[in-house]
């Protein structure tokens, strides 16, 4: 075998991990992140995003947090799970893949210092909460 075809195949080789790697990265964002159309609670539980644990945090006052499965994705190397924000009302605000790199989920909201929720609990915390 020459130089240049061990080359060439370590080359094709570093390609396709990467670009495999890449679509499988775009493939965890098509699965944990809302469709434009989601507007509630209820309607990210039926689009199927997985769940793990939701806490109410602070501020704003009476806010949820509900996070995403991270080891869903754990190989794209995130350092924090998925983050759904939702107001008292069940609303959904705000939205981040990664919430330990968001500096709006860890200081404006700071959802690590959340009181735990049930997520089985939510609907009905919601329907409760509703204007």
């Amino acid at each position: 075998m020459t130089q240049n075809r061990k080359y060439f195949i370590a080359g094709g080789i570093v390609v396709t991990l990467t670009i495999g790697w890449v679509a499988a990265g775009f493939l965890y964002l098509r699965t944990l992140s809302p469709r434009q159309d989601i507007l509630n609670f209820e309607q990210l539980q039926q689009q199927g995003v997985p769940m793990t644990r939701a806490v109410q945090i602070a501020e704003p006052a009476g806010h949820i947090c509900v996070f995403g499965d991270r080891d869903k994705a754990r190989w794209t190397l995130t350092s924090g799970p998925p983050g759904y924000l939702f107001n008292p009302s069940g609303r959904l605000v705000a939205f981040a893949i990664d919430t330990g790199d968001s500096p709006k989920f860890q200081g404006e909201y700071k959802v690590a210092e959340g009181n735990e929720i049930a997520l089985k609990d939510l609907p009905e915390l919601f329907r409760k909460l509703a204007p």
